[in-house]
């Protein structure tokens, strides 16, 4: 048994490929090859346009729409938390459940 061990250790990496190439070649057997070439062309385009980071890429979308006139003015919207900072009756917050009225 420990004998063995080197001489599988030494097998191991060509199983292992070809277990991968099995795998992958019966894959696209399934889906069909022309599916999985456009899958691939896909993915190599969008890591060739896209090598920044998706902030830094949703900034860019924004300012090619707003060139555009397609996306209004970002700056001019008033955040959410603004509109609801202070409630009708003066507390700076909402009160968590509603209070018991007493009906007498």
């Amino acid at each position: 048994m420990i004998v063995l061990l080197p001489f599988r250790l030494l097998l191991l990496p060509p199983k292992v490929a070809w277990g991968t190439t099995k795998a992958g070649y019966r894959t696209a057997r399934f889906v069909g090859f022309g599916r999985l070439a456009i899958l691939g062309l896909g993915i190599g385009i969008g890591l060739l346009i896209a090598p920044v980071p998706g902030a830094e890429m949703r900034r860019k979308i924004e300012r090619w729409l707003a060139d555009a006139g397609l996306y209004g003015d970002v700056a001019a919207v008033p955040p959410v938390t603004d509109r609801f900072a202070a409630s009708p009756n003066g507390s700076t917050t909402a009160p968590l459940a509603a209070e018991p009225t007493r009906t007498d």
